[in-house]
């Protein structure tokens, strides 16, 4: 992604420096919703399946509805990003249900791989959906105690990635692990 942001910067300079990379953030934020709220979905058999699935889709509606009558793509749309988090957050939510409901299995879930993607998507999805939802207008007060407190929000949305880039990591490693071990 770093790649592509650089290789676009250098095609399209000045198409980036009049638009900014907002564009990049709304993308990212969509296809990360897309695809871990897909695999999340897919991780187990749920009678609830469908349900979890057209929740997907009511978001896809939701992005597109949002940025085709309010929100521009080249600025960052908090109510996209709420509406992802939300969206990851019902599904992580319904899979530690699941866990909590099917416990009489012997699998140490604590130690699963998808447990551990899935406690890494809600927690980063937990700390991020108040920041983004009260970024813009706290962004928009000029005081500078106010603007210090948006600065200090966005360190603590870098911190909450770099766990989840961690989380991710490790659920993925063990995925591999696992995998090397099946004959």
């Amino acid at each position: 992604l770093a790649t592509c942001m650089n290789e676009n910067y250098r095609l399209f300079p000045l198409w980036l420096s009049m638009h900014g990379n907002n564009i990049f953030y709304n993308l990212h934020s969509f296809f990360m919703a897309i695809f871990l709220g897909w695999y999340i979905v897919n991780t187990w058999e749920s009678r609830y399946g469908n349900i979890l699935r057209m929740l997907i889709g009511g978001y896809i509606f939701f992005v597109i509805v949002n940025f085709i009558l309010w929100a521009s793509l080249f600025k960052l749309s908090t109510h996209h990003f709420t509406a992802g988090s939300i969206v990851l957050l019902i599904l992580c939510l319904s899979y530690f249900l699941h866990i909590l409901i099917s416990d009489n299995s012997k699998i140490n879930w604590i130690r699963h791989p998808s447990f551990i993607i899935c406690v890494a998507v809600f927690l980063y999805q937990a700390i991020t959906f108040f920041i983004f939802l009260f970024f813009y207008p706290l962004n928009n007060n000029a005081s500078a105690a106010v603007l210090s407190f948006a600065l200090f929000m966005m360190r603590v949305y870098q911190a909450a990635f770099i766990v989840f880039c961690i989380l991710l990591a490790i659920g993925l490693y063990k995925y591999k692990k696992a995998e090397r071990a099946i004959p």
